[in-house]
């Protein structure tokens, strides 16, 4: 706080700090000495001299601007930045190639990048920042290449490295599809997709769902195209069959968040803005499943049904457990079409 607010009246307590407090407190000592140095000269000099990686404190509160790390404790911050290897990259070092399928993740501390392509004009991009994040995840080549425009730092992470991590803490799960989410939804957008299947969910329906039968239903979610089908079935465990009868709540504003695909029926959406009807194959609150939002609408069946629904927590739960569908659904999310704002 000091550091980053300008309190420099407060620095002789930190040279007190760093001179009586013991030296076995590295995470304190490190903080302080990053801190009196940012003082004493400028960045660029800093960046210069300071040959150790960067401070504990410092790596942190980088980690929390980007959001994948948004929701997790301080204390798993710390953890991570313990556990991680920073690289101190000269200037024009290559971080990332275009036409390449990067084996690493940068995560941009500090410093600067340059990224280019043949097609783009050069983007500067500053920290924080995930370099080659969505490649690496999805097995997909970079469209630009990436260099350090001078001095830089950053966390490197193997594909393998991050998946281990999001497999340990559902919070980075969370953190990766709440960013996803939002940059798939657009603003005021509704929260109904349709899934152009209509037709072939309504039969499915028709004299109730067996398990095989999720499994065909789930596959019209776009979230879930890529996933395999070994994968498909570990989805269509978790997913709940929900008959619809009219007149019934099927859920309201406060209801956890879910993904609901309504097979056939229909189903009236009330807030504080229009009425809006779901019918089969028709998908309610997707983005707000992945995000952690509520709708924040009540739902209200008109016509009988069928309904199936994958609670939030159940499918964070079943995406740490399960690198490749947390790969798939993701690969699947990129490749989403961004849907236009609701009029």
């Amino acid at each position: 706080e000091v550091r980053a607010q300008g309190l420099w009246a407060l620095a002789p307590d930190i040279e007190h700090v760093l001179a009586h407090r013991d030296v076995r407190d590295w995470y304190v000592f490190e903080a302080a000495s990053w801190a009196l140095a940012e003082q004493r000269m400028p960045a660029d000099k800093r960046r210069e001299r300071w040959l150790e990686p960067l401070p504990a404190v410092v790596l942190a509160d980088r980690l929390r601007g980007l959001p994948l790390f948004a929701s997790v404790s301080v204390d798993e911050l710390f953890r991570i930045a313990a556990a991680s290897k920073q690289i101190r990259h000269d200037p024009g070092a290559t971080l990332i190639a275009e036409g390449a399928a990067p084996a690493t993740i940068h995560l941009l501390l500090d410093g600067t990048v340059i990224a280019t392509s043949a097609t783009q004009a050069p983007q500067t991009i500053g920290p924080p920042a995930a370099l080659g994040f969505a490649e690496a995840l999805e097995g997909a080549v970079s469209s630009r290449s990436l260099r350090t425009s001078g001095t830089a730092v950053t966390l490197a992470l193997t594909t393998d490295q991050l998946r281990t991590m999001l497999a340990d803490n559902t919070e980075l799960v969370r953190g990766l599809f709440a960013e996803m989410s939002t940059r798939a939804e657009a603003p005021g957008c509704s929260p109904i997709r349709a899934t152009g299947a209509a037709t072939d969910l309504a039969r499915l329906a028709t004299d109730g769902i067996v398990p095989v039968e999720k499994i065909l239903a789930l596959q019209s979610i776009p979230h879930f195209s890529r996933a395999s089908a070994e994968e498909m079935q570990q989805l269509a465990a978790i997913t709940h069959t929900v008959p619809m009868r009219a007149g019934s709540a099927l859920f309201s504003a406060s209801s956890p968040a879910a993904t609901w695909l309504v097979l056939s029926g229909e189903v009236r959406l009330e807030g504080e803005g229009p009425t809006i009807a779901a019918r089969g194959g028709d998908i309610i609150g997707s983005f707000c499943a992945l995000s952690g939002r509520e709708v924040g609408l009540t739902a209200t069946v008109v016509e009988d049904g069928i309904a199936l629904r994958i609670d939030r927590d159940e499918l964070f739960e079943l995406l740490g457990e399960r690198p490749d569908l947390l790969r798939q659904v993701f690969a699947g999310m990129m490749n989403l079409p961004r849907p236009a704002a609701a009029v």
